[in-house]
């Protein structure tokens, strides 16, 4: 699956992105405002909401996002904690959840609700 968010800053989404979480810009559109990143087989890509034509439905008032967790599976979820946290990201402590898995969670620029979770 492949995600593409439409956000209000795209230079400081990829920097949250790439410098909070580790992804890797994997392509890019300068003229269209869009980069592509990636991270252990995870896509995500970035877009000005500017780009939006008039009446899209994601061109709306109010925080982008609302209701909606994006589930991020990482090989090492300590090593993105400590590298989230390294980076001054306000993330949540690591939670051993009662599923198995280890998971923390953060909001990126645009307030998208984040959590990195264990494979």
């Amino acid at each position: 699956m492949r995600i593409e968010l439409f956000v209000d800053d795209p230079v400081a989404s990829v920097a949250f992105y790439t410098g909070v979480l580790g992804f890797s810009v994997v392509g890019r559109d300068a003229e269209a405002g869009y980069t592509s990143l990636e991270l252990e087989g995870s896509r995500v890509s970035i877009q000005s909401r500017a780009w939006l034509p008039e009446g899209h439905p994601l061109d709306r008032d109010g925080a982008p996002g609302c209701g909606v967790e994006i589930v991020l599976p990482v090989a090492d979820v300590c090593a993105r904690h400590a590298g989230a946290l390294a980076a001054g990201a306000k993330v949540t402590d690591l939670v051993d959840q009662a599923w198995g898995q280890t998971d923390f969670r953060l909001q990126d620029p645009d307030g998208f609700y984040l959590r990195v979770t264990s494979e």
